[in-house]
C-alpha cells in the first residue's frame, strides 16, 4: 500500500491485487499520479519510445502470458497512439487494459486550449474496443479497474479503456481495492456434445481446424485428433495449439486451396475457437458436409460457414467433453494428414520463391522446432506459438534491403523493407519482435519473467537508438558464427538471435 493515497493510487492499488506485475507506457505530465505508485506496490514499469509500441507490447504480453496486458498512457497524443494497438488487440480478442489521464472534471470537450485536449478521446476509444469509460471520482476509478478484469473472464477476452481525469488522479482516496469475481465460462450443452461425438465417431474422413480461441486446449485437441486419426490444421493465430512435429498436423495451412478442398470433402469437421476469416482463408472457403462448431461467443457459431453442430463453451472443457464422448474404438492412422501435409508442401512450394533456398539452409542449421513464414505476415504471429513451444533459442531470418542515405544533419540512415517501408522501419521490425514475445524495448522479455535475453546484431543491423551502423563499425557486433548471406536480387538477409 502507497503512503501517498490518490486517485492514482486507487487505479494502482487495485492492478497490484489483480496480480498486475507489468504495465507497458510513457510518462506524461497527466499521468504522473499512476507512475508514483507503481514503484511501492511492485509493478514493473516497461517504458518504449513510443505509446503505440507500448499497446502491441502489452498485447504481445497478454498472447504470450494469458494475462490481460496493461497500458498506461498520457491524455490527448499518448491515448490516440495507442488506437491501432488497441483495435488490433479487440480484432485478435486478447485481454488488454488501456489506462489513460484525461482533461480535468468539467473542462472536457470545452475546446480551452489545455495541453493535450481534445474532443472527446474516450468517445473514439469506445468505438475501437468493448467499452471506453470516463470516471468521476477515485472510487469509481478503482470500481472500473475491477470491472475491466471481470469483463476479461468467461467469455471472448478484448480490450477496454479508463480515462482518469487529472483532477480525480490526485483527489485523495482512502478506499480498498476489490478483487472481481470470476465469470465461469459457458457450458456447452451435454445433449449437443453427444450428438457432436456421434457425427465425429462415424466419420470416415474426420477433420480439425483450430483457431487463436483453442490457444489453452492444446492437450484436449491433441487427444480429440489422436482418438479421431484426424488431420488437424490451424489458422495463424492458432499456429502452435497442435505440435506441428505431431504426425496428425498439418501446420498453419488453412490459406492453401489443398486444405479448403480437404475440409469441403470431410464428413466431419471440427472448427473450434476461429471466425474462418477471409484473412486466413485469403479469399478461400471452408465448407464441410457435417460441420461442428466451438467458440465461447455464439455470434461466432455461424460466422463464414454455417454449422450443423453448435457447442457454446470454452474450447478446452467443450473438446474434452466430446473426447469422453466419443465411442471406444481403433484410432485411424494418420496418412490421410501426411498425405495432405504433402500436397500443401506442393502448393506452397509454386509461390515460395527465393524464401525456399534460406528455408532450407535455416533448417539443416537448426535442426529444431521452427517457425516458418515470411517476416511481415509471420513474425507479428509467434506469439501463440511460442506461448506453446518449450523455452530453446530462436532465429529470427529476415529479408532486408539496404539503402545508405545521408541526412541533412550529415548522418546516415538506413531504408530497409521486409513487409515495411520507411525511416523508421528498422524501429518497427524490433517492434515486431517484441511482438513475438522475445524481445522488448529495454532489453528484458516480454512474457513478464526477470530473466534477460539478449539480442545479438549483426554487423549493419540498428542500434539500439534505431539508427543503423556506420558502414565502418562494421564487423564489431557480429554474432559469432552468423553470416548474412546475400540473395541474387541484391537483398540481404538479417539473421536475429535470441538467447533462450
Amino acid at each position: 500500500m502507497t503512503e501517498h493515497r490518490n486517485g492514482g493510487a486507487a487505479v494502482v492499488e487495485t492492478l497490484a491485487a489483480h496480480g498486475v506485475d507489468t504495465i507497458f507506457g510513457i510518462p506524461g505530465t497527466h499521468n504522473l499520479e499512476m507512475y508514483r505508485h507503481f514503484l511501492t506496490t511492485g509493478i514493473r514499469a516497461v517504458t518504449p519510445r513510443h505509446e503505440q509500441g507500448a499497446g502491441y507490447a502489452a498485447e504481445a504480453y497478454a498472447r504470450v502470458t494469458g494475462r490481460p496486458g496493461v497500458v498506461v498512457a498520457t491524455s490527448g497524443p499518448g491515448l490516440t497512439n495507442t488506437m491501432t494497438a488497441a483495435a488490433t488487440g479487440y480484432a485478435e480478442s486478447q485481454p488488454m487494459l488501456i489506462l489513460s489521464s484525461g482533461m480535468p472534471t468539467g473542462a472536457e470537450g470545452q475546446d480551452l486550449g489545455q495541453l493535450h485536449e481534445a474532443k472527446n478521446t474516450s468517445a473514439a476509444m469506445d468505438q475501437l474496443v468493448r467499452w471506453s469509460s470516463r470516471v468521476r471520482d477515485a472510487d469509481e476509478a478503482a470500481e472500473a479497474v475491477t470491472e475491466a478484469f471481470a469483463s476479461f473472464t468467461g467469455g471472448r477476452p478484448r480490450p477496454v479503456h479508463i480515462e482518469v481525469p487529472v483532477d480525480v488522479l490526485e483527489q485523495h482516496w482512502s478506499g480498498r481495492p476489490r478483487i472481481a469475481t470470476k465469470t465461469a465460462s459457458p457450458q456447452a450443452d451435454p445433449e449437443a456434445v453427444r450428438r457432436a461425438a456421434e457425427a465425429l465417431a462415424a466419420a470416415a474422413q474426420p477433420m480439425i481446424i483450430a483457431g487463436g480461441g483453442a490457444v489453452d486446449a492444446q492437450a484436449e485437441l491433441t487427444a480429440l485428433a489422436e482418438s479421431l486419426g484426424a488431420p488437424a490444421t490451424t489458422t495463424v493465430n492458432g499456429k502452435g495449439v497442435v505440435d506441428e512435429a505431431h504426425p496428425l498436423s498439418v501446420g498453419a495451412s488453412i490459406r492453401l486451396r489443398a486444405v479448403q478442398k480437404a475440409a469441403a470433402g470431410s464428413d466431419a469437421l471440427l472448427v473450434v475457437g476461429t471466425e474462418l476469416g477471409d484473412s486466413d482463408l485469403w479469399e478461400g472457403q471452408i465448407r464441410g458436409r457435417t460441420v461442428i462448431r466451438c467458440d465461447i461467443d455464439p455470434a461466432q457459431l455461424d460466422k463464414n460457414c454455417p454449422a450443423d453442430h453448435a457447442l457454446l463453451g470454452d474450447a478446452a472443457t467443450t473438446v474434452a467433453a466430446l473426447r469422453d464422448a466419443l465411442r471406444a474404438g481403433s484410432p485411424a492412422t494418420p496418412e490421410r494428414a501426411a498425405a495432405l501435409r504433402a500436397a500443401c508442401r506442393e502448393e506452397a512450394a509454386k509461390d515460395v520463391g527465393p524464401y525456399a533456398e534460406i528455408s532450407g539452409a535455416r533448417r539443416a542449421a537448426c535442426r529444431r522446432r521452427t517457425h516458418r513464414g515470411q517476416f511481415a505476415g509471420h513474425v507479428l504471429r509467434l506469439g501463440a506459438f511460442l506461448r506453446h513451444a518449450r523455452p530453446t533459442p530462436v532465429l529470427l531470418l529476415a529479408r532486408v534491403r539496404h539503402a545508405w542515405l545521408r541526412t541533412s544533419g550529415g548522418r546516415r540512415s538506413c531504408d530497409r523493407t521486409a513487409g515495411d517501408t520507411g525511416r523508421g522501419a528498422a524501429r518497427r521490425r524490433r517492434a515486431d519482435v517484441l511482438r513475438a514475445g522475445t524481445h522488448d524495448a529495454c532489453g528484458t522479455t516480454a512474457s513478464g519473467t526477470s530473466r534477460r535475453r539478449r539480442q545479438r546484431r549483426l554487423p549493419g543491423d540498428p542500434g539500439p537508438g534505431g539508427r543503423a551502423e556506420h558502414p565502418a563499425d562494421r564487423g564489431r557486433t557480429a554474432h559469432p558464427g552468423l553470416r548474412r548471406p546475400r540473395g541474387r536480387d541484391g537483398c540481404a538477409w538479417g539473421a536475429y538471435h535470441v538467447d533462450g
